[in-house]
């Protein structure tokens, strides 16, 4: 390898290695989030450079999939119905998910919490 004697030189090697990099994520099928953090930078700071370098992500995935919740979700009881998540009940019912949260909160009685141990059963 040539020694690198110019900061445009230096610039243009990271340039280089930094593109070679995503695009080595992009290519193995990684979502953004999982690309970024093996990278070690935020999503936004991928998404840029993705957006300046111009390179094709072919991954759209997101943390839900069609028709399920995500892992995270908690299970809700709203208005005499279970729901998997607060977006579920949110969407069936009608409500905005600050609703839900204020009767959660001040009316127990129009929704509450469903522990996740007893979601299941």
């Amino acid at each position: 390898m040539k020694e690198i004697t110019t900061l445009p030189e230096l610039k243009r090697v990271y340039t280089l290695a930094r593109r070679a990099m995503v695009k080595r994520c992009a290519g193995e099928g990684k979502t953004q989030t999982e690309a970024a953090k093996e990278l070690g930078v935020t999503r936004t700071v991928l998404h840029r450079i993705i957006t300046a370098e111009k390179i094709n992500w072919p991954v759209k995935r997101q943390g839900r999939t069609p028709g399920g919740t995500a892992a995270n979700a908690i299970p809700v009881h709203v208005l005499g119905k279970d729901y998997t998540s607060l977006h579920a009940a949110s969407c069936a019912e009608n409500l905005h998910r600050n609703t839900i949260y204020h009767w959660i909160k001040e009316k127990p009685h129009k929704a509450w919490l469903i522990e996740k141990e007893n979601a299941n059963a």
